[in-house]
Protein backbone atom coordinates (compact mmCIF):
# COMPACT_ATOMS: atom_id res chain seq x y z
CA UNK A 1 0.00 0.00 0.00
CA UNK A 2 1.18 3.51 -0.81
CA UNK A 3 0.74 6.53 1.47
CA UNK A 4 0.96 10.25 0.88
CA UNK A 5 2.94 12.49 3.26
CA UNK A 6 1.67 16.07 3.10
CA UNK A 7 4.72 17.36 4.99
CA UNK A 8 7.26 15.95 2.53
CA UNK A 9 4.84 16.12 -0.44
CA UNK A 10 5.88 12.61 -1.45
CA UNK A 11 4.52 9.12 -1.81
CA UNK A 12 5.89 6.80 0.86
CA UNK A 13 5.49 3.10 1.67
CA UNK A 14 5.01 3.39 5.43
CA UNK A 15 2.82 5.07 8.00
CA UNK A 16 4.14 7.22 9.67
CA UNK A 17 6.53 8.79 7.18
CA UNK A 18 10.04 7.32 7.64
CA UNK A 19 11.62 10.74 6.94
CA UNK A 20 9.63 13.24 9.01
CA UNK A 21 7.58 10.78 11.16
CA UNK A 22 4.34 12.60 10.23
CA UNK A 23 1.04 10.69 9.95
CA UNK A 24 0.35 9.80 6.32
CA UNK A 25 -2.84 9.09 4.35
CA UNK A 26 -3.51 6.11 2.06
CA UNK A 27 -2.78 7.03 -1.56
CA UNK A 28 -6.04 5.88 -3.21
CA UNK A 29 -9.67 6.27 -2.13
CA UNK A 30 -10.31 2.51 -2.03
CA UNK A 31 -7.47 1.92 0.42
CA UNK A 32 -8.61 4.91 2.51
CA UNK A 33 -12.11 3.46 2.79
CA UNK A 34 -10.76 0.02 3.72
CA UNK A 35 -8.55 1.42 6.47
CA UNK A 36 -11.37 3.60 7.82
CA UNK A 37 -13.70 0.59 7.93
CA UNK A 38 -11.05 -1.44 9.74
CA UNK A 39 -10.65 1.24 12.41
CA UNK A 40 -14.43 1.61 12.77
CA UNK A 41 -14.83 -2.14 13.25
CA UNK A 42 -12.12 -2.16 15.89
CA UNK A 43 -13.77 0.73 17.76
CA UNK A 44 -17.16 -1.00 17.59
CA UNK A 45 -15.66 -4.26 18.88
CA UNK A 46 -14.04 -2.54 21.85
CA UNK A 47 -17.25 -0.67 22.66
CA UNK A 48 -19.27 -3.89 22.53
CA UNK A 49 -17.00 -5.68 24.99
CA UNK A 50 -17.74 -3.15 27.71
CA UNK A 51 -14.43 -1.37 27.50
CA UNK A 52 -14.17 1.65 29.76
CA UNK A 53 -12.44 3.57 26.97
CA UNK A 54 -14.57 6.10 25.11
CA UNK A 55 -15.05 5.14 21.50
CA UNK A 56 -13.12 7.43 19.20
CA UNK A 57 -14.90 8.80 16.12
CA UNK A 58 -14.37 6.57 13.12
CA UNK A 59 -12.46 7.83 10.14
CA UNK A 60 -15.39 6.66 8.03
CA UNK A 61 -17.65 9.29 9.64
CA UNK A 62 -15.19 12.15 9.27
CA UNK A 63 -15.02 14.51 6.35
CA UNK A 64 -11.41 14.48 5.27
CA UNK A 65 -10.33 17.72 3.53
CA UNK A 66 -9.72 17.30 -0.14
CA UNK A 67 -6.42 19.15 0.26
CA UNK A 68 -5.05 16.19 2.20
CA UNK A 69 -5.73 13.81 -0.67
CA UNK A 70 -3.01 14.35 -3.24
CA UNK A 71 -3.94 13.64 -6.83
CA UNK A 72 -1.93 11.11 -8.71
CA UNK A 73 0.97 12.68 -10.51
CA UNK A 74 0.69 12.60 -14.28
CA UNK A 75 3.27 10.44 -16.03
CA UNK A 76 6.31 12.41 -17.12
CA UNK A 77 7.07 12.69 -20.85
CA UNK A 78 9.78 10.46 -22.17
CA UNK A 79 13.25 11.95 -21.94
CA UNK A 80 12.18 14.55 -19.39
CA UNK A 81 13.41 14.34 -15.80
CA UNK A 82 10.96 14.81 -13.00
CA UNK A 83 11.45 18.09 -11.14
CA UNK A 84 11.12 17.50 -7.38
CA UNK A 85 10.73 20.28 -4.82
CA UNK A 86 13.71 20.91 -2.56
CA UNK A 87 13.82 18.75 0.54
CA UNK A 88 12.70 20.41 3.72
CA UNK A 89 15.27 20.43 6.53
CA UNK A 90 14.48 17.91 9.24
CA UNK A 91 13.91 19.48 12.59
CA UNK A 92 16.00 17.96 15.39
CA UNK A 93 14.98 18.56 18.97
CA UNK A 94 17.72 19.70 21.36
CA UNK A 95 19.73 16.68 22.46
CA UNK A 96 18.23 14.30 19.88
CA UNK A 97 21.56 14.05 18.10
CA UNK A 98 22.81 12.09 21.14
CA UNK A 99 19.86 9.71 21.19
CA UNK A 100 20.84 7.81 18.04
CA UNK A 101 23.34 4.92 18.25
CA UNK A 102 26.97 5.94 17.87
CA UNK A 103 28.77 5.11 14.66
CA UNK A 104 30.14 1.60 14.97
CA UNK A 105 27.77 0.67 17.81
CA UNK A 106 26.07 -2.03 15.72
CA UNK A 107 29.42 -3.70 15.11
CA UNK A 108 30.16 -3.61 18.83
CA UNK A 109 26.79 -5.22 19.54
CA UNK A 110 27.63 -8.10 17.18
CA UNK A 111 31.04 -8.60 18.79
CA UNK A 112 29.58 -8.59 22.30
CA UNK A 113 27.04 -11.18 21.23
CA UNK A 114 30.01 -13.52 20.73
CA UNK A 115 30.83 -13.30 24.45
CA UNK A 116 33.72 -10.85 24.47
CA UNK A 117 34.85 -9.27 27.73
CA UNK A 118 34.68 -5.47 27.56
CA UNK A 119 37.27 -3.09 29.00
CA UNK A 120 36.14 0.52 28.69
CA UNK A 121 38.51 3.51 28.63
CA UNK A 122 37.01 6.71 30.07
CA UNK A 123 38.38 10.25 30.01
CA UNK A 124 37.78 13.70 28.60
CA UNK A 125 38.80 14.62 25.08
CA UNK A 126 42.57 14.73 24.62
CA UNK A 127 43.40 12.78 27.79
CA UNK A 128 45.15 10.09 25.74
CA UNK A 129 42.67 7.18 25.72
CA UNK A 130 43.28 6.05 22.14
CA UNK A 131 47.04 6.63 22.36
CA UNK A 132 47.16 4.56 25.54
CA UNK A 133 45.37 1.62 23.93
CA UNK A 134 47.56 1.80 20.84
CA UNK A 135 50.67 1.68 23.06
CA UNK A 136 49.67 -1.63 24.61
CA UNK A 137 52.26 -4.03 23.22
CA UNK A 138 50.43 -7.01 21.76
CA UNK A 139 51.24 -8.74 18.50
CA UNK A 140 49.04 -7.48 15.68
CA UNK A 141 47.12 -5.21 18.04
CA UNK A 142 48.76 -1.79 17.68
CA UNK A 143 48.71 -2.04 13.88
CA UNK A 144 44.93 -1.54 13.86
CA UNK A 145 45.19 2.06 15.05
CA UNK A 146 45.37 4.80 12.41
CA UNK A 147 48.42 7.04 12.81
CA UNK A 148 49.37 10.42 11.38
CA UNK A 149 52.81 11.92 11.94
CA UNK A 150 53.71 9.24 14.51
CA UNK A 151 50.57 10.01 16.52
CA UNK A 152 47.41 7.97 16.83
CA UNK A 153 44.36 9.61 15.30
CA UNK A 154 41.81 10.22 18.10
CA UNK A 155 38.42 8.54 17.99
CA UNK A 156 35.95 10.78 16.20
CA UNK A 157 32.93 12.31 17.91
CA UNK A 158 29.86 10.02 18.16
CA UNK A 159 31.99 7.00 17.22
CA UNK A 160 32.40 3.73 19.10
CA UNK A 161 35.39 1.52 18.39
CA UNK A 162 36.16 -2.02 19.59
CA UNK A 163 39.69 -3.45 19.53
CA UNK A 164 40.04 -7.17 20.16
CA UNK A 165 43.21 -8.54 21.76
CA UNK A 166 44.34 -12.03 22.76
CA UNK A 167 44.86 -12.50 26.49
CA UNK A 168 45.46 -16.06 27.70
CA UNK A 169 42.96 -17.48 25.25
CA UNK A 170 40.17 -15.20 26.53
CA UNK A 171 37.89 -13.15 24.31
CA UNK A 172 38.93 -9.65 25.34
CA UNK A 173 38.46 -6.26 23.75
CA UNK A 174 38.83 -2.55 24.51
CA UNK A 175 36.01 -0.12 23.82
CA UNK A 176 37.03 3.42 22.90
CA UNK A 177 34.93 6.48 22.19
CA UNK A 178 35.52 10.22 22.08
CA UNK A 179 36.03 12.05 25.34
CA UNK A 180 33.29 14.48 24.33
CA UNK A 181 30.80 11.61 24.66
CA UNK A 182 31.58 11.34 28.38
CA UNK A 183 31.59 15.11 28.90
CA UNK A 184 28.17 15.35 27.25
CA UNK A 185 26.80 12.87 29.78
CA UNK A 186 27.73 15.09 32.72
CA UNK A 187 24.49 16.73 33.92
CA UNK A 188 26.03 20.22 34.32
CA UNK A 189 26.81 22.49 31.40
CA UNK A 190 29.72 24.86 30.88
CA UNK A 191 28.26 27.59 33.09
CA UNK A 192 27.24 25.25 35.91
CA UNK A 193 23.56 25.01 34.99
CA UNK A 194 21.82 21.64 35.32
CA UNK A 195 21.03 20.09 31.95
CA UNK A 196 18.76 17.17 31.15
CA UNK A 197 20.38 13.82 30.38
CA UNK A 198 18.07 11.25 28.82
CA UNK A 199 18.29 7.51 29.20
CA UNK A 200 18.84 7.25 25.44
CA UNK A 201 22.07 9.21 25.89
CA UNK A 202 23.61 6.44 27.97
CA UNK A 203 22.80 3.77 25.39
CA UNK A 204 26.45 2.95 24.66
CA UNK A 205 27.18 2.63 28.40
CA UNK A 206 24.21 0.28 28.77
CA UNK A 207 25.66 -1.80 25.94
CA UNK A 208 29.17 -2.18 27.38
CA UNK A 209 27.91 -2.72 30.94
CA UNK A 210 26.53 -6.12 29.94
CA UNK A 211 29.92 -7.81 29.54
CA UNK A 212 32.03 -5.31 31.46
CA UNK A 213 35.34 -6.76 32.58
CA UNK A 214 37.12 -3.63 33.81
CA UNK A 215 37.49 0.14 33.60
CA UNK A 216 40.34 2.48 32.69
CA UNK A 217 39.90 6.02 34.02
CA UNK A 218 42.36 8.54 32.59
CA UNK A 219 43.14 11.78 34.42
CA UNK A 220 45.24 14.50 32.83
CA UNK A 221 46.61 16.13 35.99
CA UNK A 222 48.26 18.95 34.06
CA UNK A 223 44.95 20.14 32.63
CA UNK A 224 43.12 19.42 35.89
CA UNK A 225 45.39 21.78 37.85
CA UNK A 226 45.87 24.30 35.03
CA UNK A 227 42.74 24.21 32.82
CA UNK A 228 43.13 25.29 29.23
CA UNK A 229 41.22 28.34 28.12
CA UNK A 230 37.84 27.47 26.67
CA UNK A 231 37.84 23.81 27.72
CA UNK A 232 35.39 23.61 30.61
CA UNK A 233 35.86 19.83 31.04
CA UNK A 234 39.49 20.20 32.20
CA UNK A 235 38.65 21.25 35.75
CA UNK A 236 35.64 18.88 35.91
CA UNK A 237 37.57 15.69 35.18
CA UNK A 238 36.98 14.21 38.62
CA UNK A 239 33.26 14.97 38.56
CA UNK A 240 32.84 13.50 35.07
CA UNK A 241 34.64 10.28 36.03
CA UNK A 242 32.61 9.99 39.25
CA UNK A 243 29.38 10.39 37.27
CA UNK A 244 30.43 7.65 34.81
CA UNK A 245 31.17 5.36 37.78
CA UNK A 246 27.68 6.00 39.15
CA UNK A 247 26.05 5.40 35.78
CA UNK A 248 27.83 2.07 35.29
CA UNK A 249 26.96 0.93 38.80
CA UNK A 250 23.33 1.88 38.18
CA UNK A 251 23.25 0.10 34.81
CA UNK A 252 25.07 -2.99 36.03
CA UNK A 253 23.60 -3.45 39.52
CA UNK A 254 20.55 -1.17 39.67
CA UNK A 255 17.30 -1.02 37.73
CA UNK A 256 18.80 0.73 34.71
CA UNK A 257 15.46 2.44 34.01
CA UNK A 258 14.19 5.95 34.63
CA UNK A 259 10.55 6.57 35.66
CA UNK A 260 8.55 8.94 33.49
CA UNK A 261 9.00 12.57 34.47
CA UNK A 262 11.99 11.93 36.77
CA UNK A 263 15.40 13.47 36.04
CA UNK A 264 18.03 10.79 35.40
CA UNK A 265 20.48 12.60 37.68
CA UNK A 266 18.17 12.41 40.69
CA UNK A 267 17.08 8.85 39.96
CA UNK A 268 20.60 7.47 39.51
CA UNK A 269 21.77 9.15 42.71
CA UNK A 270 18.78 7.73 44.62
CA UNK A 271 19.22 4.17 43.33
CA UNK A 272 23.00 4.08 43.78
CA UNK A 273 22.73 5.26 47.40
CA UNK A 274 20.52 2.26 48.18
CA UNK A 275 22.73 -0.31 46.49
CA UNK A 276 24.76 -2.52 48.78
CA UNK A 277 26.89 -4.14 46.10
CA UNK A 278 29.75 -2.27 44.46
CA UNK A 279 31.16 -2.66 40.97
CA UNK A 280 32.72 -6.12 40.88
CA UNK A 281 35.19 -5.25 38.09
CA UNK A 282 38.70 -3.79 38.57
CA UNK A 283 39.09 -0.05 38.02
CA UNK A 284 42.47 1.28 36.88
CA UNK A 285 43.07 5.02 37.33
CA UNK A 286 45.98 6.26 35.24
CA UNK A 287 47.58 9.68 35.44
CA UNK A 288 48.20 10.07 31.72
CA UNK A 289 51.02 11.99 30.04
CA UNK A 290 53.21 11.43 33.11
CA UNK A 291 56.31 12.64 31.26
CA UNK A 292 54.75 16.11 31.00
CA UNK A 293 54.07 16.20 34.76
CA UNK A 294 57.74 16.23 35.76
CA UNK A 295 58.45 19.55 37.45
CA UNK A 296 54.78 20.55 37.72
CA UNK A 297 54.08 22.45 40.94
CA UNK A 298 51.54 20.74 43.16
CA UNK A 299 48.53 22.87 44.10
CA UNK A 300 47.44 23.32 47.69
CA UNK A 301 45.76 20.06 48.79
CA UNK A 302 42.01 20.57 49.43
CA UNK A 303 41.98 18.89 52.83
CA UNK A 304 44.72 21.13 54.31
CA UNK A 305 42.90 24.43 53.76
CA UNK A 306 41.15 24.26 57.14
CA UNK A 307 44.51 24.33 58.92
CA UNK A 308 44.80 28.02 58.08
CA UNK A 309 48.30 27.78 56.65
CA UNK A 310 49.66 26.67 53.32
CA UNK A 311 52.22 23.93 53.29
CA UNK A 312 55.47 24.27 51.32
CA UNK A 313 54.94 23.79 47.60
CA UNK A 314 56.92 21.19 45.72
CA UNK A 315 56.98 19.71 42.24
CA UNK A 316 55.81 16.34 40.97
CA UNK A 317 58.30 13.57 40.31
CA UNK A 318 56.24 10.83 38.63
CA UNK A 319 58.95 8.17 38.84
CA UNK A 320 59.26 8.62 42.61
CA UNK A 321 55.70 9.47 43.68
CA UNK A 322 53.32 7.04 45.33
CA UNK A 323 50.19 7.30 43.12
CA UNK A 324 47.80 6.17 45.86
CA UNK A 325 49.00 8.84 48.27
CA UNK A 326 48.92 11.49 45.55
CA UNK A 327 45.26 10.64 44.84
CA UNK A 328 44.50 10.50 48.57
CA UNK A 329 45.68 14.10 49.05
CA UNK A 330 44.90 15.78 45.73
CA UNK A 331 41.99 13.82 44.18
CA UNK A 332 39.64 13.56 47.12
CA UNK A 333 36.44 13.41 45.04
CA UNK A 334 37.66 10.57 42.85
CA UNK A 335 39.26 8.65 45.74
CA UNK A 336 36.07 8.82 47.80
CA UNK A 337 33.94 7.78 44.82
CA UNK A 338 36.12 4.74 44.11
CA UNK A 339 35.87 3.66 47.75
CA UNK A 340 32.10 4.01 47.53
CA UNK A 341 31.40 2.47 44.12
CA UNK A 342 34.22 -0.03 43.35
CA UNK A 343 35.54 -3.13 45.09
CA UNK A 344 39.03 -3.11 43.56
CA UNK A 345 40.95 -0.17 42.13
CA UNK A 346 44.48 1.04 41.58
CA UNK A 347 46.28 4.32 40.80
CA UNK A 348 49.33 4.60 38.58
CA UNK A 349 51.34 6.89 36.28
CA UNK A 350 51.68 6.15 32.59
CA UNK A 351 52.59 7.87 29.36
CA UNK A 352 52.30 6.68 25.78
CA UNK A 353 55.03 8.75 24.16
CA UNK A 354 57.40 11.65 24.78
CA UNK A 355 57.31 14.69 22.50
CA UNK A 356 59.71 17.56 21.96
CA UNK A 357 58.33 20.63 23.79
CA UNK A 358 59.39 22.99 20.99
CA UNK A 359 58.58 21.14 17.79
CA UNK A 360 56.03 18.64 19.11
CA UNK A 361 57.85 15.79 17.34
CA UNK A 362 57.79 12.36 18.93
CA UNK A 363 61.09 11.69 20.73
CA UNK A 364 60.34 8.41 22.47
CA UNK A 365 57.96 5.85 20.98
CA UNK A 366 58.13 3.46 23.91
CA UNK A 367 55.23 3.55 26.35
CA UNK A 368 56.06 3.75 30.06
CA UNK A 369 53.94 1.92 32.60
CA UNK A 370 51.18 1.02 30.14
CA UNK A 371 51.89 -2.70 29.82
CA UNK A 372 52.34 -3.30 33.56
CA UNK A 373 49.18 -1.40 34.45
CA UNK A 374 47.06 -3.19 31.87
CA UNK A 375 48.45 -6.53 32.99
CA UNK A 376 46.98 -5.82 36.42
CA UNK A 377 43.65 -4.91 34.84
CA UNK A 378 43.57 -7.97 32.55
CA UNK A 379 44.72 -10.46 35.19
CA UNK A 380 42.51 -13.55 35.11
CA UNK A 381 42.23 -13.51 38.92
CA UNK A 382 39.48 -10.89 38.62
CA UNK A 383 37.35 -13.46 36.81
CA UNK A 384 37.98 -16.04 39.53
CA UNK A 385 37.52 -13.55 42.33
CA UNK A 386 33.89 -12.96 41.44
CA UNK A 387 33.11 -16.40 42.82
CA UNK A 388 34.63 -15.77 46.24
CA UNK A 389 34.74 -11.96 46.47
CA UNK A 390 32.85 -12.00 49.77
CA UNK A 391 35.84 -13.73 51.38
CA UNK A 392 38.46 -11.25 50.09
CA UNK A 393 38.91 -7.70 51.40
CA UNK A 394 38.22 -4.78 49.09
CA UNK A 395 40.84 -2.21 48.16
CA UNK A 396 39.36 0.28 50.61
CA UNK A 397 39.62 -2.28 53.43
CA UNK A 398 43.28 -2.91 52.60
CA UNK A 399 43.94 0.84 52.63
CA UNK A 400 42.28 1.18 56.03
CA UNK A 401 44.44 -1.67 57.38
CA UNK A 402 47.55 0.02 55.99
CA UNK A 403 46.63 3.30 57.68
CA UNK A 404 46.30 1.49 61.02
CA UNK A 405 49.59 -0.28 60.51
CA UNK A 406 51.31 3.02 59.66
CA UNK A 407 50.06 4.53 62.90
CA UNK A 408 51.68 1.72 64.88
CA UNK A 409 54.94 1.97 62.93
CA UNK A 410 55.04 5.79 63.10
CA UNK A 411 54.48 6.25 59.38
CA UNK A 412 51.02 7.75 59.73
CA UNK A 413 52.25 11.21 58.79
CA UNK A 414 52.15 10.32 55.09
CA UNK A 415 48.36 10.02 55.29
CA UNK A 416 48.14 13.57 56.65
CA UNK A 417 50.64 15.13 54.29
CA UNK A 418 52.06 13.97 50.95
CA UNK A 419 55.61 12.69 51.53
CA UNK A 420 58.56 13.68 49.44
CA UNK A 421 59.13 11.53 46.34
CA UNK A 422 61.69 8.77 46.46
CA UNK A 423 64.38 9.43 43.90
CA UNK A 424 64.97 6.23 41.95
CA UNK A 425 68.45 5.37 40.75
CA UNK A 426 68.83 3.45 37.51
Amino acid sequence: MEYYCSTCDETVAENPCPDCFSTTDPRDEEARTAEAAKIAANVKRRAGTGSSLHAAPSLATQRIPVANIAPKRPPKPEGQEEVRPPEKPKSVAPGDEWGAPLEGQRNVEQILAEGYEVFLSVGIGGSGKTELLASYQKEGYASRFVKAQDRVVPTALKTLRFYTVRVDGRKVGFVDTSGESFAQLYPDDQVGQIKEVRKEDVGFLRLVSQNLGGLILLVDLGRLWAPQSGDWADAKQQKILVWILMLLRWLRLGDGEVPEGVAIRDHVDKVVRRLKKKLDVPVLVLFSKADALAGTTLPEPPRSSWLGSKGPQRTVLPSGEQPLLLAHHYLRDLSSALAEHAENYRFDFAHSLVTDPDSGAVKDHEACGVDLSLQWLLDSRWQRKRWYSRFEPSTQTLIAWQEKLDQWTRRGQRWRRLPEPEVLKF
